[in-house]
């Protein structure tokens, strides 16, 4: 119904990026988006992360993608004008995550995150 791909940002401090989130659009409205990111976020944490990014476009396609972001509490940290193409901008969200903090000998951990999949996430109702 889903798919969430993310990893350690290089040469950050346990930051890291969520690359892709997709939910079959048979699917959309149900949760299943909400559902995924907190899980990303809860597996994130679990590895010592303390800061995800999002990288999205601004054109009314992902407008709900966007709305879900800022409904789970992601903040809107810059706009690259024209980025990805004229009238298509590059937005920026961040969530600082719960206490996490970065330590000693993470990673390891960050590379077996990234050798790890993930097991299927609870779905609402």
């Amino acid at each position: 119904m889903g798919y969430a791909c993310f990893g350690p940002h290089p040469l950050t401090q346990a930051t890291y990026d969520l690359y892709w989130i997709a939910v079959d659009p048979a699917a959309q409205g149900r949760g299943v988006g909400r559902a995924l990111l907190a899980r990303v976020e809860a597996e994130v944490e679990a590895c010592g992360g303390r800061l995800l990014l999002i990288e999205t476009s601004d054109v009314p396609a992902y407008a709900a993608a966007r709305r879900l972001y800022e409904a789970a509490g992601y903040s809107r940290e810059a706009v690259v004008h024209d980025f990805y193409a004229p009238g298509d901008s590059l937005l920026i969200f961040s969530k600082h995550l719960g206490a996490a903090q970065f330590f000693p000998g993470a990673a390891g951990v960050y590379r077996r995150e990234m050798e790890r999949e993930l097991l299927p996430v609870p779905l609402p109702g």
